[in-house]
């Protein structure tokens, strides 16, 4: 996992040695996740951003595995919120 952030963004990515598919939490409100073009089912480059109107809080973002290990392993969840930082 890799991440780089700016006060009202962050770019998430997601390496994988197996096919994954990327899942995350929306709503009016809500952190914004974008899904970069150049992504793979092993590769995902997310860009999270605040909203005009955002309410605070933050969201999961979740990689499941889409391979015949499906039912066996476990997906893996990152939860990510943008705050202001400390002064």
């Amino acid at each position: 996992i890799g991440v780089e952030s700016t006060d009202d963004e962050m770019v998430v990515e997601f390496t994988s040695s197996i096919p994954t598919s990327v899942h995350h939490s929306s709503g009016p409100g809500m952190l914004q996740v974008e899904i970069d073009p150049s992504s793979t089912d092993t590769y995902w480059k997310l860009r999270v951003t605040k909203p005009q109107h955002y309410s605070g809080g933050g969201l999961g973002i979740s990689l499941w595995p889409e391979d015949s290990s499906k039912n066996i392993q476990h997906g893996v969840t990152l939860n990510v919120d943008l705050v202001p930082p400390a002064e």
